[in-house]
């Protein structure tokens, strides 16, 4: 997954733009660096996004009805191994989401299937993103991310950290360590 990731956003920025998400009636695909401002009254986040969701052909009815976030996503015709490596990872993503809102349930001395209800049709995002290194003219408040609530139940964050120079400069630094954690928002 992540060796695809960064065959993406390693693509050229005109190619990149071929599948940019304002191409996307659902909200899917690139999203360009300094794209979106999460905080208000902040500069733009310095990232750049890919964004992937439930894959609907348009003649699913919910796609036919409109309903938000519901839709085909856009691939690279570059890229011959992103598409079936995103599909299977954001599956397991979405089982692994389920699995932890039973956790969830167990804990709160709940029904193990309390919250399953959630878990089918869900408006799921995978959301893959690049920080750029931090440039040395940083203007006042410039952020990665912005302070933000996501939407939904369960947020999966999945991270490969690298160390840097002492310039903060990531550069070609091998990936040093990955993980997992999660956040529960909006229940």
């Amino acid at each position: 997954m992540f060796v695809e990731t960064k065959a993406l956003f390693d693509q050229s920025f005109e190619k990149k733009m071929e599948i940019e998400k304002s191409l996307s009636r659902c909200n899917r695909g690139y999203e360009v660096l300094g794209g979106q401002t999460l905080e208000a009254g902040a500069p733009p986040d310095r990232k750049e996004g890919f964004y992937i969701g439930v894959e609907l052909p348009e003649d699913d009815p919910r796609v036919q009805a409109g309903r938000f976030n519901r839709g085909p996503n856009q691939w690279s015709s570059d890229l011959s191994g992103f598409r079936p490596t995103m599909l299977a990872y954001f599956a397991a993503l979405q089982e692994f989401g389920s699995r932890l809102m039973q956790g969830l349930a167990l804990s709160l001395d709940l029904d193990e299937a309390y919250f399953a209800l959630y878990c089918r049709d869900p408006l799921a995002t995978l959301c893959l993103l690049r920080y750029p290194p931090q440039r040395a003219d940083v203007a006042e408040g410039e952020k990665g991310a912005g302070t933000h609530t996501d939407f939904g139940g369960l947020t999966i964050l999945s991270a490969a950290f690298r160390s840097t120079t002492t310039k903060g400069n990531a550069g070609s630094t091998p990936i040093r360590s990955r993980g997992l954690s999660s956040v529960i928002s909006g229940i």
